[in-house]
């Protein structure tokens, strides 16, 4: 018998439930904290806002799209303007291939002062070296004839071994000729390079001006760089010739040692000394200071960049004598098949040919020394920027 206040049983498959297990009410735990800066989660397919983290399937911006700034720009941050170039080179320091480039385009924009100059003292300077040989081809036949007798026992002529002889004795003296007037081309040229820098174009009445009263000091600066180069040479090949023969009566292995070593060291100093006196034609047409004082300045001028004007220079002068022995030997092996026994017609087509490869070496050197120059001065001094007024003014005067 059931009472009022009991509930019945749960039918059959089915579960009572809580409340009426227990009819006191339970308490509803606390729901758990968000972190902080962390926000509710974004859905499926929607971006985050700051400080929320991406749900799978959130879409990346697109490619070319601003991704926002990373920072605020740097207070009073401006672009760097662009270079000024009113002439042949970048008023800025300049590689390898831009110092090239303002070479062959100083002969570009002004071919007829860089090649006219160039060309008359050239052209007396392998007079004057034709001269010389005319000179002495007589003592040369009379020393081949006498020496005739021995010659002939290995098979040549006398004839042979004075042509041989003789075209020797005309390139060494036209080289001795070119190589005194050399630093004189230079030092003119330089005024036209430096002026073609500035996008000018001088004549050759103001290239004559320019270097007015300068030209004295460039044939002192001739003169005294080639007896310096005398004296070094003659003193190391004494020292080194000196030792060997003394160390020929050791050892002839040691003798050798000593002479590669000597003539190491001869190239070595030679080396040094070329480079270290390089930009001293340079200096003294372009600053106008008296000789003594040009000599030093561009001596300075070169501390500091040795290796680089060393490693220029040479590379220059290697790829300028492929040239010009590209240039010399077809005359002469033209000479040779017109008239093989005319012995002033090949000893003057040699020096024709060694005319036109001196013309070319010298007036790509003259204006690569005069680049480097600027160079130097642009990296140690800021010579672009006056160099950069100045065009400024010139165009402004124009």
């Amino acid at each position: 018998m059931t009472t009022p206040d009991q509930n019945p049983p749960p039918a059959d498959g089915q579960t009572s439930s809580p409340e009426s297990a227990d009819p006191t009410p339970q308490p509803v735990p606390p729901a758990a904290p968000t972190p902080p800066g962390w926000g509710p989660a974004p859905q499926y397919g929607q971006y985050a806002t700051p400080g929320q983290v991406p749900q799978y399937g959130q879409q990346p911006p697109r490619y070319g799209q601003p991704q926002g700034q990373y920072g605020p720009p740097v207070p009073g941050y401006t672009p760097p303007p662009a270079v000024a170039r009113p002439g042949i080179i970048p008023l800025r320091p300049l590689r390898l291939g831009e110092i090239y480039d303002g070479a062959f385009g100083a002969l570009r924009a002004n071919p007829k002062v860089m090649l006219g100059v160039s060309s008359a003292i050239m052209a007396l300077a392998t007079i004057v070296a034709a001269l010389v040989t005319w000179y002495l081809s007589g003592y040369v036949n009379g020393w081949v004839l006498d020496l005739d007798a021995g010659f002939a026992e290995a098979g040549a002529t006398a004839t042979d071994d004075a042509s041989a002889l003789l075209l020797l004795v005309g390139q060494l003296t036209q080289s001795a000729v070119i190589w005194l007037v050399t630093p004189l081309v230079t030092g003119l040229l330089i005024v036209a390079v430096s002026q073609a820098v500035l996008g000018r174009k001088p004549s050759y009445e103001e290239v004559r001006e320019s270097s007015r009263g300068r030209v004295w000091r460039l044939l002192v600066w001739t003169l005294a760089l080639m007896a310096g180069t005398i004296v070094v040479a003659g003193t190391l090949v004494f020292v080194v010739v000196a030792l060997a023969i003394a160390a020929s009566e050791v050892s002839i292995a040691l003798a050798v040692i000593v002479g590669i070593v000597g003539l190491v060291a001869y190239v070595g100093i030679l080396l040094w000394l070329s480079t270290r006196v390089l930009l001293v034609p340079a200096a003294i047409v372009l600053e106008g200071q008296t000789f003594g004082k040009a000599v030093a300045r561009g001596w300075r001028l070169t501390r500091g960049h040795f290796w680089r004007l060393l490693g220029i220079s040479l590379l220059t002068q290697i790829i300028l004598g492929l040239v010009a022995s590209l240039v010399v030997q077809p005359f002469s092996l033209i000479a040779a098949f017109v008239a093989p026994e005319s012995l002033t017609l090949m000893v003057g087509a040699s020096m024709f040919g060694s005319l036109i490869a001196n013309i070319l070496t010298v007036v790509i050197m003259a204006a690569v020394v005069s680049l480097l120059y600027i160079d130097v001065r642009m990296r140690t001094e800021g010579l672009d920027i006056e160099l950069a007024a100045a065009a400024s003014r010139t165009k402004g005067e124009g």
